[in-house]
């Protein structure tokens, strides 16, 4: 195989690595309800934001809203578009700290609209994992 057969064939696996890539971002969706996943954004030229209907019910109007902001803080901190490019890019990066930070973040968002409290005490009652009872305890200390 001479050089540019080998550009040519990395090239395709490449794109063939991106379409991928993309296809999962749009099946979001099916694979978060899949996981039992409460609330998440899904698309990226048009996301919206699903809250499951049990998660809706089990919690107050306003840490209904907390939740709301939450997802809203990913979208704003263009959290969907910065993973999607990590991917297509660096295939093999996969990160902890990077979906921590995420996480942090979006809960930053609500923190500095004033509804930390509530967020804290939606993550109590949705969760009992380690991390998330982390996150409520940083936003009751504002």
């Amino acid at each position: 195989m001479g050089f540019s057969e080998a550009i040519i064939t990395l090239a395709a696996v490449w794109i063939a690595w991106a379409v991928f890539n993309i296809s999962l971002v749009l099946m979001t969706e099916r694979r978060a309800k899949l996981a039992g996943v409460g609330a998440y954004v899904v698309g990226i030229w048009r996301p919206r934001i699903v809250v499951m209907p049990e998660v809706r019910d089990a919690l107050s109007a306003r840490e209904n809203i907390a939740v709301w902001m939450h997802e809203y803080g990913h979208l704003h901190h263009r959290h969907i578009q910065k993973n999607l490019v990590i991917a297509i890019l660096l295939p093999f990066y996969r990160s902890r700290a990077r979906v921590t930070r995420q996480e942090l973040e979006a809960d930053g968002y609500v923190r500095e609209a004033g509804l930390g409290p509530e967020l804290a005490s939606a993550l109590r009652k949705l969760s009992s994992h380690p991390f998330d009872l982390l996150r409520a305890q940083l936003l009751d200390r504002g």
